[in-house]
């Protein structure tokens, strides 16, 4: 019996110390108050290659100015039936005809740029035997149908590295058809009056047929390019503080092919787009050389066409510090049997890319200590972690301020639990803005249009004045270039003239 009265005030007194401990720890609390981190310089902010962007730009040229000039450089009539020429047949044959053209239709075949007219003629032969009178005879005279010729002038562009469009050109004339009505020939004479007015076109358009390639070339075909090039190049004003950077790049020609009249130039444009959130950058900082147009044959098609923007978030510290304060702050932990509550957190950047979490104790300890780690960004949850968080120096020697029972590993868990935070609410803002806001107009006629999927996270970066939060959403653009390129000033005001009659020799 005496034994057990032994053992049971055994059980009491260690109940007794146990609360005595528990009484102590809180009425008289160990106080800790770990220095502060040392501050260290930012890393450069590097983000990892994103792949570049491909918008697709069809761009019209509009060929009708260097088509008028050109009309008013080829003759409306040639020869004269009051002048004569040998035949090739015979020193006493001769022949003479006139011929008009109606004016050129022009069109864009594939990548060729044809234009065409039709020409009416009369001819006439003559034939001066050695004993008689002269004899002769003709088409397309008097009530008779004039024959007919078909002048078609093929021009094949290609653009040079400057932008420049230049062209090779050259003309064919044909019979306009096989029926009878458009042959004239002198059978009894052996004279071919079709011949001699198809050489005589010819030799005309050989003349001329420079003139064309030289007006295509004069075309401003890089001017208003450029213009929309710069304007890609500023910063574009999404709202308040969020701005499209859409940072252009190296251009390629894809292809050519025509509408009507105009000449359509499918380029594949590569940019670097991000959205971004902060001051205004200057134009000054953002001017690069305009580039030359690559027209390798690997160039691509209009198939090619990606996008992949980059999102970009400014998460300050105040507003991280509120949202790790929600999981944290009021949280009670215990260890030995003592408590010890969480009563606030601080979230600042240190530089190297890392941060420094604050934690301030009451219960069996009262004070703050420090613990740093460096923020990464989970794509599967896409929040914004810590996953090396760990006590700073100043705070790791705990147990030897009196604090045996301390379970440092237990607590260093459960921050790196708890002190997360979603890359939504750094990135919302500007996920809402990325295809409402880039689908707009660049520049009088030219518009950006965008198609964008889900986004996804990319990485966080700490400074140490905030945190910089990324993700990638990916889509097509293409620019929308709704008014045709091209204009060139006419050599002078005669010559922009269309005639209605102009004589040429034959």
């Amino acid at each position: 019996m005496a034994k057990r009265g032994w053992w049971i005030g055994g059980i009491v007194l260690a109940l007794a110390l146990a609360g005595l401990l528990v009484w102590r720890s809180e009425m008289f609390p160990l106080h800790v108050e770990a220095p502060e981190p040392s501050p260290t310089a930012d890393f450069a902010d590097t983000l990892s290659e994103v792949p570049p962007s491909v918008l697709i730009a069809p761009i019209a040229f509009d060929l009708g100015p260097a088509i008028a000039q050109f009309e008013a450089d080829v003759p409306r009539r040639f020869g004269s039936m009051d002048r004569r020429l040998r035949a090739d047949s015979s020193a006493r044959a001769s022949v003479a005809f006139t011929a008009s053209r109606s004016p050129f239709r022009v069109r864009v075949e594939g990548t060729e740029i044809v234009t065409e007219t039709v020409l009416e003629y009369e001819g006439r032969g003559w034939y001066d035997p050695p004993l008689g009178p002269e004899v002769s005879a003709g088409c397309g005279g008097g009530d008779d149908p004039k024959p007919r010729l078909f002048l078609r002038v093929v021009s094949t562009p290609s653009f040079t590295p400057e932008w420049g469009l230049r062209t090779r050109t050259h003309a064919d004339v044909v019979r306009f058809s096989d029926e009878p009505r458009d042959q004239c020939q002198v059978t009894f004479l052996k004279i071919d009056v079709t011949g001699k007015v198809v050489d005589a076109v010819r030799g005309e358009m050989t003349r001329v047929l420079a003139r064309l390639d030289r007006h295509i070339a004069r075309l401003d075909t890089r001017g208003r390019i450029e213009n929309i090039w710069r304007k890609m190049e500023r910063p574009i004003r999404l709202t308040d503080g969020v701005w499209l950077l859409i940072q252009p790049g190296a251009a390629q020609l894809a292809s050519l092919s025509g509408a009507g009249d105009s000449l359509v130039a499918m380029v594949r444009l590569e940019a670097r787009p991000k959205i971004v959130t902060g001051a205004r950058l200057e134009d000054s900082t953002l001017t690069t050389p305009f580039p030359p147009l690559r027209t390798t044959a690997d160039a691509g098609t209009d198939t090619d066409a990606e996008l992949h923007v980059v999102l970009e978030g400014i998460f300050s510290y105040d507003a991280a510090t509120d949202l790790v304060r929600k999981s944290l702050v009021g949280k009670l932990l215990r260890m030995a049997g003592r408590p010890v509550r969480i009563e606030d957190v601080t979230l600042r950047g240190i530089g190297s890319g890392r941060v420094a979490l604050g934690v301030t104790f009451s219960g069996a300890v009262r004070g703050r200590i420090f613990l740093t780690g460096t923020p990464r960004l989970d794509p599967v949850t896409r929040q914004l972690t810590v996953p090396d968080l760990d006590f700073d120096a100043g705070s790791t020697d705990l147990p030897g301020h009196g604090l045996s029972w301390w379970q440092g590993d237990l607590v260093r868990d459960f921050l790196r639990a708890r002190a997360v935070i979603p890359d939504s609410v750094a990135l919302a803002g500007v996920e809402r803005l990325a295809e409402h806001g880039m689908n707009r107009e660049l520049t009088a006629g030219v518009r950006l249009e965008v198609t964008l999927g889900d986004s996804r996270g990319l990485a966080v970066c700490a400074t140490r004045e905030h945190l910089v939060v990324r993700a990638l959403a990916e889509g097509q653009a293409r620019l929308a270039v709704d008014r045709v390129l091209g204009r060139f000033r006419p050599r002078s005001r005669a010559h922009s003239r269309v005639p209605t009659d102009r004589s040429a020799p034959g």
